[in-house]
């Protein structure tokens, strides 16, 4: 029994090894800010995973945190928005340079503070998104990106499906695992 775990170990550790170089993680920074007139930008960014599937697919992992916060009359207000989703990515070129579209799918948490009290909810979000990224090496990169957001809701007053968008440029960089 112990050889077939050790075999079955062994035989993980070189699928994972062989896939390491599909691999990336990123960091960036940017802004998100919702479509309504008058809307406030918040700042923040967002941690991703990505895995290439094949050279010009991927699909990945998506967590963010954007918040901005003011105070009036003694009174801090509080708002930040939490975009959680899963991607998938089509690849144009392959070259240094790799212009990308791709649609994110999942939840937006949003929270509100005003002095002590506290409110939150979440969002289905899906986000049609265009970037690019740029090889600086052979595992460090920049990538720069726009999302365009669409979040639903049931609007318990109306008992029907509503929805807001948000728009998120973000600039960052990535390194191949």
């Amino acid at each position: 029994m112990k050889k077939i775990y050790s075999v079955a170990l062994v035989c993980l550790s070189l699928i994972s090894f062989s896939s390491m170089a599909q691999m990336s993680i990123g960091l960036g920074g940017g802004l998100l800010k919702s479509t309504e007139d008058n809307a406030e930008s918040l700042l923040g960014g967002e941690l991703t995973f990505k895995y290439g599937v094949t050279d010009e697919i991927r699909v990945g992992a998506n967590l963010g945190y954007y918040q901005t916060s003011e105070e009036i009359l003694s009174t801090k207000f509080t708002s930040s928005l939490v975009p959680i989703s899963v991607s998938g990515e089509y690849l144009f070129l392959e070259d240094k340079f790799r212009p990308y579209v791709g649609l994110h799918l999942g939840l937006l948490k949003a929270g509100f503070k005003v002095g002590d009290s506290k409110a939150s909810d979440s969002y289905f979000s899906l986000a049609p998104v265009i970037g690019v990224d740029y090889e600086v090496s052979d595992q460090l990169g920049i990538n720069f990106n726009f999302k365009y957001g669409f979040a639903f809701y049931k609007n318990d007053f109306t008992d029907e499906m509503e929805s807001f968008s948000t728009i998120s440029p973000n600039i960052g960089v990535y390194y191949k695992l």
